[in-house]
């Protein structure tokens, strides 16, 4: 019987995978991976938590470093074997707006992140042919408006589910 689950648990996540996948696709190419998190700069421990989802394997890695302010960069490289945990990043990840997935600049900023130390949003994306944008988003999402503030109070509640 545990099997029978397993397996039908396993054929539902690579089918949630699939999709997610095929939902991201652009012009500017396939997301193959998102890195997202949150950081805050006037901070002792656990300032920026970040989560890496890679569509291929629907693996998630974890970045609890803060590494993002120690080396400038993401380190994800611990996995999160929570199959919740997988299935709400890969939801996350379905809920970047058309709007962010289309754009092709480096890098992007909405607001004012971590201005007023008041936090940002980080959102990269890996693209099949090579490329990757990044997202520099305000915190403070009453700064910002539309599909951007959507999904950056989307992320801001499911990024607590992920960090417990």
């Amino acid at each position: 019987m545990k099997k029978r689950v397993w397996l039908s648990f396993s054929f539902l996540l690579t089918l949630l995978g699939l999709l997610v996948s095929e939902h991201c696709k652009s012009q500017a190419g396939t997301i193959e991976s998102a890195t997202f998190g949150v950081y805050f700069g006037k901070c002792k421990k656990h300032c920026a938590p970040m989560f890496q989802y890679t569509f291929k394997d629907s693996i998630l890695l974890a970045d609890t470093t803060d590494s993002f302010f120690k080396q400038n960069k993401v380190n994800c490289t611990q996995v999160v074997g929570d199959k919740n945990k997988r299935f709400l990043a890969a939801d996350i990840i379905n809920h970047i707006p058309a709007s962010l997935r289309g754009i092709t600049k480096a890098v992007s900023n909405f607001g004012c992140p971590d201005c007023t130390d008041g936090g940002g949003i980080f959102l990269e994306l890996k693209k099949d042919n090579g490329s990757s944008v990044r997202f520099l988003i305000d915190f403070q999402t009453d700064h910002l408006d539309g599909d951007v503030k959507t999904f950056a109070d989307y992320l801001e509640m499911q990024m607590s589910k992920l960090c417990k």
